[in-house]
């Protein structure tokens, strides 16, 4: 399902899209056939919009924007190419392909250290490895240990949309009790959308979101933006959640 704010960011959502496919460049054949497999990925298609929505919101320069936005799709790829690693047991070869998965991975990853660097955040650096230690534990759970659907999600998908609205809320000046205010939006926010075609958990995707409209209202007192891109994307969610037959709309 397309939300609107995506389609209202459609601009920058190409900037971005550009900006990614110029970083990888030298290595766009060999990793084609990832993004293939990640064309119907939900998460990797809606974190661009999640970004440059909280980071809009919050009034940050739009060349920071559509980096961060980058940044994030970039670790997401990354951290699903090296998910696509299975070990003996499922039949796993320990061959070229393997040590390509391996070291364009790692190699993504340092393009988003230099991005980072570039931007003068290296403050966020500790940030990224907070989530990317949060997100390799829910892979476990996943995998090795059989967690459902909503407990994998905790620790695999929601840790994204946390740090993404943690890093918007720092470059805002925002201070600490609000940083985090934005980090649980962005936690609570992202599991409504993850969430969101998964019926065995209808409740509580619901209570997300509710819990989504509660902190927004809250952080906004203060903010006093109208309209914004982040409050409709909030309400939609909202509106597809709660009220109306989700079967016409997903």
């Amino acid at each position: 399902m397309k939300l609107t704010l995506t389609r209202d960011l459609k601009t920058e959502i190409l900037e971005v899209d550009k900006a990614f496919i110029n970083s990888l460049a030298p290595w766009w054949d060999n990793i084609y056939g990832y993004l293939n497999k990640l064309e119907d990925d939900s998460t990797w298609n809606i974190i661009p919009t999640i970004v440059l929505g909280i980071y809009k919101y919050l009034g940050i320069d739009k060349y920071v924007s559509i980096s961060m936005a980058g940044i994030f799709k970039m670790f997401y790829f990354a951290n699903s190419i090296h998910g696509f690693i299975r070990d003996d047991r499922e039949g796993q070869k320990h061959d070229r392909q393997l040590q390509f998965d391996i070291l364009i991975g790692d190699y993504i990853y340092g393009c988003i250290l230099k991005k980072l660097l570039d931007l003068d955040s290296d403050r966020f650096l500790g940030i990224f490895s907070g989530m990317m230690c949060e997100i390799n534990e829910g892979m476990i759970v996943r995998y090795k240990l059989g967690a459902d659907y909503h407990d994998a999600v905790k620790k695999t998908k929601a840790p994204l949309y946390a740090t993404a609205f943690l890093t918007a809320a720092e470059f805002s000046g925002a201070k600490d009790e609000r940083k985090n205010l934005y980090k649980q939006l962005g936690y609570n926010l992202g599991m409504s959308i993850e969430l969101l075609n998964c019926y065995a958990f209808e409740q509580e995707a619901q209570a997300y979101i509710h819990k989504s409209c509660e902190l927004f209202r809250y952080l906004n007192q203060k903010n006093k933006v109208a309209n914004s891109g982040l409050e409709r994307l909030i309400k939609e969610l909202h509106h597809i959640l709660c009220t109306v037959d989700r079967a016409a709309v997903i």
